[in-house]
């Protein structure tokens, strides 16, 4: 049973948001690697692997998906390569690598944005 969204912090919400991000790319095919991977450089929220890729995803709660959409600065992709880099020096593979953003809210279905953050 999912439960309903916390209206206290910004963190339970943020919380709130990356189990029904994470519930979403189940049902999609991906197995769940790692769930907020910190490291020096930042976090990340979900590392996923589906049959071809390792995904690096970023999860965003805003009222709307228009919000969400630019809620990621230029540094905070840098920090979520950096991470990245760690994660993959920490677990090879040889799968490909991809960068995604999950937009969540109470109103709409998750939009899920493919390979939108790495950029060489």
């Amino acid at each position: 049973m999912i439960k309903t969204r916390p209206q206290s912090t910004s963190y339970q919400k943020g919380l709130w948001a990356e189990s029904i991000g994470l519930l979403y790319l189940r049902v999609k095919g991906h197995r769940l690697k790692a769930k907020r991977y910190k490291t020096a450089f930042g976090e990340i929220d979900l590392v996923t692997e589906t049959k071809n890729y390792i995904v690096f995803t970023e999860v965003k709660f805003r009222p709307n998906h228009e919000t969400a959409a630019h809620a990621i600065s230029e540094k905070q992709k840098e920090r979520l390569r950096h991470a990245a880099l760690h994660y993959l020096q920490k677990s090879p593979t040889e799968k490909m690598v991809r960068f995604d953003v999950l937009l969540v809210n109470e109103r709409q279905f998750p939009l899920h944005l493919k390979n939108v953050i790495w950029s060489d």
